[in-house]
């Protein structure tokens, strides 16, 4: 099963979180605006982070995932 990261969890996020287990995702955390200091918490192996956040929050969060070796897919708009 793939790791999967999940950086924003609005409506988009919501609905990869509910379908992730349909295509082999096991998700491993999910990082809001409330919790942000979890995009540097220790999750094991992830395989992949999608990033739903604001435009304003991608430039923090990108450098940090990928400083891991994590692979990024950003959806946010904006």
């Amino acid at each position: 099963m793939k790791r999967l990261l999940l950086v924003g969890h609005g409506r988009m996020g919501q609905l990869v979180e509910h379908l992730a287990p349909t295509y082999g995702f096991e998700l491993v955390g999910i990082v809001t605006d409330r919790n942000p200091e979890a995009v540097d918490a220790d999750y094991g192996r992830v395989d992949v982070a999608i990033d739903f956040t604001v435009p304003e929050a991608v430039p923090v969060n990108l450098p940090q995932l990928a400083a891991r070796g994590i692979n990024v897919v950003i959806g946010t708009t904006g």
